[in-house]
């Protein structure tokens, strides 16, 4: 049931321009987006942009993370996600993977939207950190799993 309930809502949400309620669970994107807020995603046409945060479907599952690098391929477009408060970045995903974008955040004290100016400019930054912190926790992996590999 469960199962059937999230395929309604994901055909819903990909009509276009369409928005959603959906409550966000997880630490992922702490302390920007918590568990029990509820994020308004919109299923849009464009192309996504840094630091947008996007809804894609991993592993059965809905995952909300935030678009921290984008390299175009032809006429196709693959982005990297990772969560602000996660340490490793998620599997490249394509657009088509892309169930859509958050664009306001109700936390108890109010909503948040994510399209305004300011809050857009502190999404990249929040981007360029989580990507260059992504990239340090994976130097520092590397190190640490050659350091164990080396002879004595």
């Amino acid at each position: 049931m469960e199962g059937e309930l999230l395929d309604a809502a994901l055909e819903l949400s990909q009509q276009a321009d369409q928005q959603v309620w959906w409550p966000f669970v997880g630490n992922s994107m702490s302390p920007y987006i918590e568990a029990g807020d509820m994020i308004l995603v919109q299923h849009t046409l464009r192309p996504v942009r840094l630091g947008d945060v996007i809804v894609f479907r991993c592993s059965g599952e809905l995952v909300a993370h935030r678009v921290v690098f984008v390299r175009k391929s032809g006429s196709r477009y693959i982005y990297r996600a990772k969560g602000d408060n996660s340490r490793n970045f998620d599997m490249p995903i394509s657009q088509s993977s892309i169930l859509g974008r958050v664009i306001c955040v109700r936390k108890n004290d109010g909503i948040i939207s994510l399209d305004k100016p300011r809050n857009k400019f502190f999404s990249l930054l929040l981007a360029f950190y989580s990507y260059c912190a992504g990239i340090l926790y994976q130097a520092i992996r590397i190190k640490s799993s050659l350091a164990a590999f080396r002879p004595e």
